[in-house]
């Protein structure tokens, strides 16, 4: 059997978009079983599993095949943080794959933009009654978009770069003596290799716009086939006839450049493409199976977006700050060292004690949630009391800290909190849940308006609950 014709047979996969003989749909944080065929052979299970496993997929889907306790084999998908899209083709068998986040499109978008995730939509469309399959036919249309008028506006510029080339009897910049003296001594004393610098198209801007554009044309035509679209790309593509196909570094996507003047029009274009190529992976090496992907990962959003908000509010905020832990091995000698680093530091002031910050996109948040209490895992309890514990050590003049886990929820929960008092030190572990089915502005403005109260030093017999939040374990702090 064909891997796609198992998936539908045991109701892991609905009949596929066009193009596709089958599509698995699934929510992040998801583990789902599905009992395989007793008759199935382990040449089509190893098929399925290697189907299933390719490697554009493995950020949206893990797979593997267990066993219930009476022996009958089960196929197991788990997602993680990541949500997107993916496809992955065997022969003429092709699987669509979507991973669709916890909260409605409305939402994920939100937290996107504010998370420098996604570029800002602007095309008339009413995202509220938006399906989150929309989104990727959006990415593209707005970077296509970017692309024309950046053609309209200044078209392709070249600049000045360092050009390496093998010249016939005639020098031009600097001689490379090492491959010239090559040269002669394989009798070519006319082949003379030289470095100068000259005006040409073939350069780091460039070369990531033509990259890009070949992406947007691997995922037009893999995941969302659109003949007039594919037209539009073929039409950008001329304009990039002299720029060779250079897949940049993970390095050069994450770094920001500065564009020469003759290039400062290419700057929104090269924001959106870097975004898009961010979370863009394609696998067609020989022996694997041929496969695609877009996505992001909710962690970063959650995380980014929580700290875009932040800083509106907390001009004192620090991203991320690094604390060496050092550990020493027998008779003192140095050993290993770690760096702690908590998502957000807020110092402290002359009347408010220290924060930190921790922020975790987990499976916390369900799509039917209707409990208003966050249940923090042991180990984020045990991560951000040592970060507390990092702060008391190194501010001398600080003997209390806060310690937040700063959890998604789809409903408004409660505040808890656990005192840790060791001597005149005390940490204070909060756990706190920010609802991410209202309005981010508002809930993130709300909560720091919350923290910012605890901290104080000497503060009202009681600290008043975030708006819409009921207190929980009592949260007021004795001075």
């Amino acid at each position: 059997m064909a891997p796609t014709e198992i998936l539908l047979a045991i109701g892991a996969a609905e009949a596929g978009p066009a193009g596709y003989a089958a599509s698995v749909d699934l929510f992040e944080h998801q583990t789902a079983l599905f009992d395989l065929p007793l008759e199935l052979s382990g040449s089509d299970t190893a098929d399925l599993n290697a189907f299933l496993s390719a490697q554009s997929l493995q950020g949206l889907l893990k797979v593997g095949v267990v066993h219930r306790p009476d022996g009958r084999p089960q196929l197991r998908i788990v997602t993680d943080s990541r949500v997107g899209f993916g496809s992955a083709r065997s022969g003429m068998d092709r699987i669509f794959v979507r991973v669709r986040p916890k909260i409605d499109t409305q939402r994920f978008l939100e937290l996107a933009f504010l998370a420098d995730t996604l570029p800002t939509f602007d095309l008339q469309t009413d995202v509220a009654s938006a399906d989150f399959g929309d989104i990727l036919r959006w990415m593209l249309e707005i970077f296509v978009r970017s692309m024309e008028r950046l053609i309209a506006q200044g078209g392709l510029r070249p600049t000045h770069e360092r050009v390496n080339q093998v010249l016939r009897n005639r020098v031009r910049g600097k001689l490379q003596i090492p491959a010239f003296m090559a040269s002669l001594a394989k009798g070519q004393p006319d082949r003379i290799a030289c470095q100068f610098s000259a005006l040409v198209f073939d350069n780091r801007a460039n070369r990531l716009l033509k990259w890009a554009l070949a992406a947007a044309g691997k995922m037009s035509r893999d995941l969302i086939p659109d003949a007039r679209f594919d037209a539009r790309l073929v039409a950008l593509e001329r304009h990039f006839g002299e720029v060779p196909l250079v897949r940049p570094s993970r390095s050069a996507l994450e770094r920001e450049d500065v564009l020469p003047p003759n290039q400062r029009h290419y700057a929104p274009v090269i924001r959106i493409a870097k975004m898009l190529l961010a979370g863009f992976h394609v696998d067609s090496s020989a022996g694997a199976v041929p496969s695609i992907s877009l996505s992001a990962d909710m962690n970063v959003i959650f995380e980014r977006a929580f700290w875009n908000l932040t800083k509106i509010n907390v001009a004192s905020a620090r991203p991320k700050p690094s604390w060496r832990m050092d550990f020493a091995a027998a008779g003192g000698t140095p050993g290993l060292f770690v760096n702690f680093e908590p998502d957000i530091f807020v110092p402290p002031s002359p009347d408010r004690a220290p924060l930190v910050v921790d922020t975790k996109w987990k499976s916390a948040v369900q799509p039917y949630q209707t409990e208003s209490l966050i249940r923090p895992s042991t180990a984020d309890i045990y991560q951000v009391a040592t970060y507390a514990g990092s702060v008391l050590r190194d501010q001398s003049a600080t003997k209390r800290c806060f310690a937040v886990l700063m959890y998604p929820s789809l409903v408004d929960c409660a505040v808890l909190d656990h005192r840790i008092k060791i001597g005149d030190f005390e940490t204070i572990v909060v756990v706190m849940a920010w609802n991410v089915a209202q309005s981010p502005l508002q809930a993130v403005g709300k909560i720091w308006e919350y923290l910012d109260a605890l901290r104080l030093y000497h503060q009202p017999d009681e600290v008043q609950s975030i708006e819409g939040v009921e207190a929980g374990i009592p949260v007021g702090v004795d001075a």
